[in-house]
């Protein structure tokens, strides 16, 4: 799996909800059964693979990478905020290194 893979985790969160509010929204209205079905496909889809990186994330073993993870692709916060966040040496360049390295042996 590639990074950019994972950033699309933040914005399949949003597509979820929005996918949730337009249903919702059909409930209401003269809505034909065909696109209900569409959009139900639609947010399923969506929903499979925010859960497929979601669950990648929750199954790193180690509490600085999943934290480092869960930091960048979930709260969508930068390189340097993380590094100011976890404390200690990290430098932004290097945790981003990290993440490159971690994906590259675990692949999704």
């Amino acid at each position: 799996m590639m990074l950019d893979t994972l950033y699309q985790l933040f914005y399949l969160r949003r597509e979820a909800e929005a996918e949730r509010r337009r249903l919702q929204e059909l409930e209401n209205g003269p809505a034909t059964a065909e696109i209900r079905t569409i959009m139900e496909d639609r947010l399923r889809r969506v929903e499979k693979q925010r859960d497929r990186l979601a669950a990648y994330i929750d199954a790193i073993e180690d509490d600085f990478i999943r934290t480092l993870f869960v930091l960048k692709f979930e709260k969508r916060l930068t390189w340097r905020q993380i590094a100011l966040s976890m404390g200690g040496r990290n430098c932004a360049d290097n945790l981003a290194r990290t993440a490159q390295r971690y994906v590259a042996k675990h692949p999704l």
